[in-house]
């Protein structure tokens, strides 16, 4: 594994300010396995995720939220 830049590999800290979260709500998606949030490479007891996982992983999130129904839409 080569490490090209700071910018590819983060810690949760920096994983929670890019998406505008607390370092908590990190742990637990960590922590929720029906979430099924990346796991972090272990180096010296440090977690630190690729930002490509991460932002795959929250792309999926916001596919399946917004991913449109078989429903019509009431009428008003």
């Amino acid at each position: 594994m080569l490490l090209k830049t700071e910018a590819e590999w983060m810690g949760a800290s920096q994983i929670a300010r890019m998406i505008g979260v607390t370092d908590m709500c990190i742990w637990n998606w960590r922590n929720d396995p029906k979430l099924n949030f990346p796991a972090p490479a272990v180096i010296n007891r440090k977690k630190l995720w690729r930002r490509a996982d991460v932002e795959a992983w929250l792309l999926a999130r916001v596919k399946k939220e917004v991913a449109p129904t078989n429903e019509a839409p009431e009428a008003a």
